[in-house]
């Protein structure tokens, strides 16, 4: 929803760049945000992780079955939405996850 009012989607942007140095392809629609609430960014450290929780589901399970996954997002502020997209990909096969962001929030 963000990303049709926005535009674009920055997260995006920095993993296609990654995809470019590194020549590791960029999985898209494997993830997605299957519930909605209002925005996070007026909710406290709890609220933001209980939200988070049950947000997102794997939707191409093969594409990451064995696989290595480097989760991107553009901003870690509780690190709560990373978290709850992490756990799916591992329960969902993923062999190992790691992380890269532009920011953290303090």
């Amino acid at each position: 929803k963000k990303e049709r009012k926005r535009g674009y989607n920055q997260s995006m942007y920095f993993a296609t760049g990654l995809s470019e140095a590194t020549g590791v392809p960029v999985g898209q629609n494997v993830i997605k945000r299957v519930e909605y609430g209002e925005s996070q960014t007026r909710k406290t450290r709890e609220e933001r992780w209980k939200a988070a929780q049950k947000a997102f589901a794997v939707i191409d399970k093969k594409a990451i079955a064995g696989k290595n996954i480097l989760l991107v997002d553009d901003v870690i502020t509780t690190g709560a939405t990373l978290d709850a997209c992490g756990v799916q990909l591992i329960q969902n096969g993923a062999a190992s996850l790691h992380v890269a962001t532009m920011v953290i929030a303090k």
